[in-house]
């Protein structure tokens, strides 16, 4: 009887893993060029008749993804580069001498901020990085994967966009040079590299033989020598030394995350799926496994309060996994909490307890660690989360339905950045400043237009009323007197009864319909 519980419970713990990891690789490969749209789409739907539809099963993104991405197909499945598809339409616009005269015709008309509803909440949309100037911290760079990339010069005041003169929008990270701020690096997500020499204000591709299909994670300029800058992408690492004329790949493994130690920029951290380290600036990584057991979605975070501290996080599936401190640079880690739901800590999930089961950590993960106090640490997944002794014990610093009495930030964390006193979260619905360690946050993104619309729909009546649906943002009205925020959620399908235009109805994910 004994072997056979044994066996039931090894068939069950296979299965788990192996379910887990379907789960990650299709996920990954909806962001892999190579992969073609039907496999990626067979193996998603075998994954949802397994687990279901519901909330943390990734779902939602899965179906995000592939409604924008069947009209970016051939009709065998295989993708169009991102980077084929902006040098056609760039080919176009130059064969087009009324450019000028048709991008006057247009005007942007919002939203550029978002009220409460109730529950769920809308924001400007997503963002997926934060830069900041490292000479003038007031200057702040974000990256919207659907929206481009925006500078504010007074701390998010106001925001400009650097990017709507491009045929692609979809960035996914920034750079900026800590020795001369007018050298700006944007990195797409399929389309290459760009360089500014003017702080963002013109943009140039960079060449040098990257790959033009590129999925660009983290730009790293070295501090000591502003001509050599690491790049971690899907694919592995590249660095450069003559900033950016030519390119060298250094690594094959995927790094999501990459940093130089604090005032040691011959010693470079990186992290995919597990930790990597090299002592000669990036040219060659070594696997460090000491004091590390597991594997899993990672991102890193150093602090110059002790340059010789590194923290690891790591995602299980798509809940919390573990997380690491290395006292010693990187030469081995110690484990400072493991992610249980029984015990409270899935930090990924979407309590404030920890307590409950699920999480979305391939799609919203972040880490940042403050640069003067040792040992104080924030982590998003849903919502973020605090520890002020490295890792030991944590606590919410916000919750994703509003309003309550712990904090708020618009849910799913994408970014995390640390700077001086300010603690700033990339989001779902824009960017939010907090003062006081996460003890309060606010809303910076006034300003910011890159809300993702999936749907809209026009007055039969009244020309200036149109109603919209938005990833993770909403349905939003728009009227002559301005915008109004009425239903929060993933906006769906919108419309305006054509009969009497009083009667808007709005959609959620999974069909819910609303008037």
């Amino acid at each position: 009887m004994k072997i056979k519980i044994i066996f039931y419970l090894f068939v069950i713990a296979m299965v788990t893993n192996f379910t887990t990891a379907t789960a990650q690789e299709w996920f990954d490969k909806m962001e892999d060029q190579s992969a073609n749209f039907f496999d990626v789409q067979k193996e998603a739907n075998a994954y949802f008749e397994i687990h279901g539809q519901g909330r943390g099963t990734l779902y939602k993104q899965f179906k995000r993804w592939e409604s924008g991405m069947q009209y970016q197909i051939d009709e065998k499945g295989n993708r169009i580069a991102p980077k084929t598809i902006y040098e056609r339409v760039n080919k176009f616009e130059a064969q087009t001498s009324n450019r000028a005269q048709r991008a006057t015709n247009w005007t942007e008309l919002g939203p550029f901020n978002w009220k409460a509803t109730s529950g769920w909440n809308p924001g400007n949309g997503r963002i997926d990085y934060i830069a900041v100037d490292p000479k003038n911290t007031s200057a702040i760079y974000v990256a919207s994967p659907e929206g481009g990339c925006w500078k504010t010069t007074n701390g998010g005041s106001t925001w400009s966009s650097l990017t709507d003169g491009l045929t692609y929008m979809k960035i996914g990270c920034v750079g900026v040079d800590p020795n001369n701020s007018n050298n700006v690096f944007i990195g797409t997500t399929g389309a290459g590299l760009l360089k500014s020499t003017t702080g963002g204000t013109s943009l140039t591709p960079v060449a040098g033989g990257l790959p033009t299909n590129l999925n660009i994670r983290k730009i790293l300029v070295d501090p000591s020598n502003s001509n050599t800058i690491l790049l971690a992408t899907s694919s592995g690492i590249y660095r450069t030394i003559n900033g950016g004329t030519a390119w060298t790949k250094t690594s094959t493994v995927a790094s999501n995350d990459i940093e130089f130690k604090p005032g040691n920029s011959s010693i470079v951290y990186s992290a995919g799926t597990s930790f990597y380290k090299s002592t000669d600036g990036g040219v060659t990584f070594v696997n460090v496994t000491s004091g590390i057991t597991t594997t899993g979605r990672s991102f890193i975070s150093v602090t110059p309060a002790n340059a010789e501290y590194i923290y690891l996080v790591q995602a299980k599936g798509q809940e919390f996994g573990a997380f690491y401190r290395s006292t010693n640079s990187g030469t081995s880690f110690t484990s400072m909490v493991t992610g249980d739901p029984a015990n409270g800590t899935n930090f990924f999930g979407y309590d404030a307890d920890g307590k409950g089961t699920g999480g979305q950590a391939s799609y919203d993960m972040a880490m940042c660690a403050s640069p003067t106090v040792l040992d104080e640490v924030h982590i998003g997944g849903i919502i973020t989360w605090k520890t002020t002794n490295g890792g030991n014990s944590w606590v919410a610093t916000t919750v994703w339905s509003y309003p309550n009495n712990t904090g708020y930030t618009h849910p799913d964390i994408h970014a995390l950045e640390y700077v001086g006193n300010n603690l700033y979260v990339g989001s779902d619905g824009g960017i939010s400043l907090s003062t006081d360690k996460g003890g309060n946050f606010a809303s910076i993104s006034a300003g910011l237009g890159i809300r993702m619309f999936y749907r809209l729909g026009c007055s039969a009546s009244d020309p200036a009323m149109v109603v919209t649906g938005a990833q993770d943002n909403g349905c939003s009205l728009l009227k002559s007197t301005g915008w109004i925020d009425w239903l929060g959620a993933d906006g769906m399908e919108a419309f305006i009864d054509p009969t009497n235009s009083n009667n808007i109805y709005g959609s959620t994910q999974q069909g819910s319909l609303y008037k």
